[in-house]
């Protein structure tokens, strides 16, 4: 029988987590031959492999694949190699979804030949009862969908035909930090139908100490190394489609672009970084285009006072 899912879901040291998370992927519609899920740990070090080795024993549709510590692109890309479902999904470890809530989903993606179908995703603390929608909206192409919605960045609200990605080859770009943007960004604008569903589905957990709250500076250096790669390779794709997109749809994309920029600033000011190696990365950004410091008054003054 063919699998109609793959939900992928990178591991990297989740043993206070994991359980929780695959327990809620377990709590699905699902008979254990019509979808897998496929844990890839990314060279753990704790004893979450276990945990899910314990789940496997009973839960045939759970799969463990392991490899050396390559970062959560990688271990997602790996995923995506190994996907036998006609759609794939992404669930990050520390997370966990609404119990029930996938097989309906699928069935409305299947039935409209979607290529893509998002639904809503929330802080784990901002909603107690899962809402449902009656109905998905109109179907759209990416570019029209971009248009109406503030689209977030993350690969986890959204189910995706396998073979979309797979033949557009569209991966995540590995060893970088904002990879889900510019995942995000390329996939919807190569996809001709696609639509959303008022569903509360997923729980986005924020921990003290993950990748968004760390401030060490080796850790901000990378990050704004990464942050300005993600900068260039929007406006690169952006400007290699421009011909092709609506007005509403490029400010949408320039306006998503230009929030990385924002936060690129935001996480010098807040780093510390001397203050040289913050000016040369926001003449860069001059440089490039990107900002001009006369628009940045409150820029200047943070961070003369930091000086």
């Amino acid at each position: 029988m063919e699998k109609l899912l793959s939900i992928v879901v990178p591991m990297y040291n989740s043993e206070p987590w994991i359980s929780k998370c695959l327990q809620s992927l377990l709590r699905q519609q699902f008979n254990e031959d019509q979808y897998e899920i496929l844990v890839i740990d990314d060279g753990s070090t704790d004893k979450g492999a276990e945990i899910v080795e314990s789940l496997m024993r009973n839960n045939p549709q759970i799969l463990l694949i392991k490899q050396v510590n390559k970062g959560q692109a990688a271990a997602r890309n790996t995923g995506i190699r190994n996907a036998q479902g006609r759609y794939i999904g992404f669930v990050d470890s520390d997370d966990y979804l609404e119990a029930n809530s996938l097989y309906s989903i699928l069935e409305i993606a299947i039935n409209n030949d979607l290529e893509i179908l998002t639904y809503n995703m929330f802080l784990e603390n901002q909603s107690n009862v899962a809402h449902i929608g009656k109905s998905i909206e109109p179907i759209q192409n990416g570019a029209e969908y971009i248009a109406t919605h503030n689209y977030n960045n993350g690969p986890w609200y959204y189910l995706t035909k396998t073979a979309h990605i797979i033949d557009n080859g569209i991966y995540f770009q590995e060893g970088r930090y904002c990879e889900d943007g510019m995942f995000t960004m390329k996939l919807f604008l190569s996809t001709r139908r696609m639509s959303h569903i008022d569903y509360d589905v997923y729980h986005y957990v924020l921990h003290p100490g993950s990748t968004v709250t760390r401030k060490d500076n080796k850790h901000q250096m990378k990050m704004i190394e990464d942050f300005t790669y993600a900068v260039d390779y929007m406006t690169a794709l952006i400007e290699s489609k421009s011909g092709e997109l609506s007005d509403a749809c490029l400010l949408r994309l320039y306006t998503r672009r230009n929030s990385y920029i924002y936060f690129l600033q935001l996480r010098m000011l807040r780093s510390s970084m001397p203050i040289n190696t913050i000016m040369e990365s926001i003449q860069k950004l001059e440089g490039g285009g990107y900002i001009r410091i006369q628009d940045y008054p409150r820029t200047i003054t943070l961070v003369s006072k930091l000086a």
